[in-house]
């Protein structure tokens, strides 16, 4: 079904002049409108689509301090946000730009798994890659540490150590520096909108249907976070991204090392017929084994 045709004409014309603001700005000027009586409440929950809500909780550029001039690339989304840095070309500018202490966003044609810990890292404030889409490794990894990134630009020329200023909700690259509005800790717009939405409850006649939402992280903060804001539980735990970076090497060393034969048969014992008395055996024997990854094991924890 198309919105337009269940939207009224001030709420039509509300949608038109959205299209070039922010995610904080449009859902800022959806809730006035709908408190100002100008559209219903089920109008400002239509217009409510998914960059306002992707957006809405994090730093962006306010499109009025956007100098056209500057903005080298539009339309490359990737990982909400918007943050400002040095040009980091490859991973050894990165490490310098990290020792002297420096924040750096990482330009690159393209990420992988050794790019993890850079962009994990405190000093990465950002990426930009040549390729890639929404849905691409990179997404993914500055997604889950919280940082932006701009994908898909194709082959811009950028020089290293220069200042740029990126805002991967709407998929921006600009150069030189840019004021960054910071988001609303407290989503106030965001949480008008959901208690809206469930007061409205399952109305059919606006083509909008009740939903469970939950979280798909594996840190606790993060889940802390979005239980408060609504989510009812975890709908996946992420624990492949726990053995990424630092872990990674313990990780190794812990499942490369050779076990002796009695320690296989009790761990086959376990699986076989998981019970309390078998897992304690278990432990019990690695204890007393203190086999050389034990070290390992204890920092991974």
């Amino acid at each position: 079904m198309n919105i337009e045709n269940m939207l009224s004409e001030p709420a039509v014309v509300l949608q038109q002049s959205l299209s070039s603001l922010s995610a904080q700005e449009k859902i800022r000027e959806i809730v006035a409108a709908a408190q100002a009586e100008t559209i219903t409440h089920a109008e400002a929950i239509l217009l409510t689509d998914e960059s306002c809500i992707n957006g809405i909780e994090y730093a962006a550029i306010a499109s009025e301090d956007i100098d056209s001039e500057r903005i080298i690339v539009r339309n490359c989304p990737g990982a909400p946000g918007a943050s400002m840095g040095l040009v980091a070309t490859s991973l050894a500018l990165a490490e310098q730009y990290a020792e002297a202490e420096r924040p750096f966003i990482l330009c690159v044609p393209t990420t992988d798994q050794s790019h993890v810990a850079c962009i994990e890292g405190k000093y990465c404030v950002g990426v930009v890659t040549e390729t890639g889409s929404v849905s691409t490794h990179t997404t993914v990894i500055t997604s889950r540490a919280g940082k932006p990134a701009v994908i898909g630009t194709g082959k811009i020329f950028l020089t290293a150590g220069e200042v740029l200023t990126i805002d991967g909700t709407m998929g921006r690259v600009v150069r030189g520096e840019t004021p960054i509005t910071q988001a609303d800790p407290q989503n106030s717009s965001l949480k008008q909108i959901a208690a809206w939405a469930k007061e409205m409850q399952d109305c059919a006649d606006l083509g909008v249907r009740k939903m469970h939402v939950k979280v798909n992280s594996y840190k606790s903060d993060q889940i802390a976070r979005a239980v408060e804001d609504g989510a009812e539980g975890v709908g996946v735990v992420q624990t492949e991204y726990m053995f990424t970076g630092k872990s990674l090497p313990l990780i190794q060393k812990i499942l490369s090392y050779p076990l002796d034969d009695e320690y296989i048969s009790l761990v086959s014992s376990y699986c076989e017929r998981p019970s309390t008395e078998a897992m304690h055996a278990v432990l019990q024997y690695q204890r007393n084994k203190q086999y050389p990854y034990q070290e390992a094991l204890g920092t991974l924890f």
